[in-house]
């Protein structure tokens, strides 16, 4: 028993499927932006890990030069 679509029932199904449409552009944007900042944290976690890695030799240098200059005034 095959029933056929009123016109409104169609003008329905399209209005639906246009708005689905627009949520599949939205959702396909919000990834695109989402990708983007995952790359942007990618980066930023970069150089923040290659300042934590440049701050922890400028403190053992640090430490170094104050244990030398303590051995020396030691030894004087």
């Amino acid at each position: 028993m095959s029933q056929e679509l009123s016109s409104e029932q169609k003008q329905y199904i399209q209005s639906l499927e246009y708005e689905v449409q627009k949520a599949n552009a939205r959702v396909e944007y919000l990834a695109e932006r989402l990708g983007q900042r995952e790359l942007e944290l990618s980066e930023m976690d970069a150089q923040l890990q290659t300042f934590k890695n440049a701050y922890a030799l400028l403190q053992k240098e640090k430490e170094d030069m104050e244990q030398k200059e303590t051995q020396e005034s030691h030894s004087e």
